[in-house]
């Protein structure tokens, strides 16, 4: 048989249940559009993906002192790679400040939110998730 198209839907399979006569009918599923907005970052092109399965991978934009962190649609849900498609979405990027480093003789800064202070050429701290060792040397 013939994979029929249709504008705006993709071809799930052929009905071939009887109605009678040996007509056979086709089934349609909507295909969706995820816009991205990204929020003074790098551009991201639309996609589209058949209704019930997942969006696939996500454009991860880039913008100069942040990192990606998510995406959200317009009711605050973060939109993951797994995330079903269930009708057109816009989404808009989030970004995270990227963390910069403060030295001096005897300290240490990462802003936003890491200190550490040395009282010897080896230090280390933590932070959250965050581990970091330093090693002040004097040149």
């Amino acid at each position: 048989m013939c994979t029929p198209t249709l504008s705006g839907y993709a071809f799930k399979e052929w009905n071939t249940s009887i109605d009678g006569n040996v007509t056979v009918y086709a089934i349609w599923l909507p295909i969706y559009t995820i816009t991205f907005d990204s929020n003074g970052g790098s551009a991201c092109p639309s996609q589209t993906q058949v209704s019930g399965n997942a969006w696939g991978s996500l454009c991860v934009p880039t913008l100069s002192g942040y990192g990606f962190d998510v995406w959200l649609d317009p009711n605050n849900n973060i939109i993951t790679s797994s995330s079903i498609a269930t009708g057109d979405i816009s989404v808009t990027a989030q970004w995270k400040p990227l963390p910069t480093v403060t030295t001096s003789s005897s300290s240490l800064t990462i802003t936003p939110s890491i200190v550490a202070s040395c009282s010897s050429p080896t230090c280390s701290s933590k932070a959250g998730t965050a581990n970091f060792m330093i090693q002040i040397m004097q040149l």
